[in-house]
């Protein structure tokens, strides 16, 4: 059986829809929709329960707390791989697939014992690719993909991290991992590396969870024969503020110090970029100033504790 599990957060139009777009998809095998609520403040749990309780294989699970990404993902992980599921699909519930998308990646794992993950080709609305897949992000990637100091990406860094010169002609086996919009995984190797890492709240989950594939020695693999669109990240919101700016860059600042090897001068000079960009906005701002002194706190705690990180 293959669960499907969609993470929904005061957007249950686009969950509505995703349900729909999955049923009108005919799965070569059973499976079951586990749609988990991270907390919405809307009215979600009314419609998504309304549609739910006609549907067979279906359920909501309703999660006491928001606890992001990774924690509310990980819900549905968990009841899928106690009901049996050998494979589960993680989408956004603003994803939809085209025809034959989920059977085609389900061959793809069947055919690829050595790969943990498949992913799609994604689409944007506007029918251009999404350049989404991730190579391995270390400190250097980092700082030379931001805003102002990609002037000093001599080497193409950017490019290659994201794949942008990959043209999709063929399978892609991202040294990182594909979008975490929608992927498929074997639901053993997530339980072996002990599902997604709860510490980041939003972002780099992907970065993270690749990481974690590559210490067991498992590929990832994107079959551009499997199609969706990826109509954008309407529950997240843009990352622009300072809450997801913060996110964001705590997330990038977890992942590097815990999950990377990094030479002394990149890894002082992505925390410099990360304390520097705060510390300048916070001067006219004060969410700016209260995130800048959580992200130094952050920062230090995650050094401190870092050899009890996986």
């Amino acid at each position: 059986m293959i669960g499907i599990v969609i993470l929904n957060y005061n957007n249950y139009q686009d969950t509505l829809s995703c349900i729909d777009n999955i049923l009108d998809n005919k799965i070569k095998e059973d499976f079951f929709i586990y749609v988990v609520d991270n907390k919405s403040t809307n009215d979600s749990v009314k419609y998504i329960s309304d549609k739910v309780n006609g549907i067979n294989n279906a359920r909501l699970i309703e999660n006491q707390v928001n606890g992001g990404f990774s924690a509310g993902n990980n819900v549905g992980f968990r009841q899928a791989i106690n009901d049996g599921c050998r494979y589960i699909l993680c989408t956004n519930n603003d994803v939809l697939f085209k025809k034959d998308a989920i059977n085609l990646m389900i061959d793809r794992l069947d055919k690829e014992s050595d790969c943990a993950v498949c992913g799609p080709k994604v689409y944007l609305p506007d029918g251009s690719v999404q350049n989404c897949n991730k190579g391995i992000l270390d400190a250097h990637t980092f700082v030379v993909r931001r805003k102002g100091l990609n002037i000093f990406d001599i080497t193409g860094r950017e490019k290659k991290y994201t794949y942008k010169s990959y043209n999709y002609d063929g399978l892609l086996y991202p040294l990182g991992m594909v979008s975490g919009c929608c992927f498929l995984i074997r639901s053993d190797v997530l339980e072996k590396i002990g599902y997604l890492d709860e510490n980041v709240f939003l972002y780099h989950e992907e970065d993270i969870l690749g990481a974690k594939l590559r210490k067991i020695n498992y590929k990832v693999v994107l079959d551009p024969k499997a199609e969706i669109i990826h109509f954008g990240g309407k529950s997240t919101g843009p990352s622009v503020n300072a809450f997801g700016r913060y996110q964001t860059f705590r997330s990038a600042m977890y992942y590097l110090i815990n999950y990377t090897k990094n030479g002394w001068f990149w890894m002082s000079m992505a925390k410099a970029v990360v304390k520097s960009g705060f510390f300048i906005k916070g001067i006219f701002n004060k969410e700016y100033r209260k995130y800048y002194k959580e992200l130094k706190r952050d920062i230090k705690s995650f050094k401190l504790n870092a050899k009890n990180v996986h």
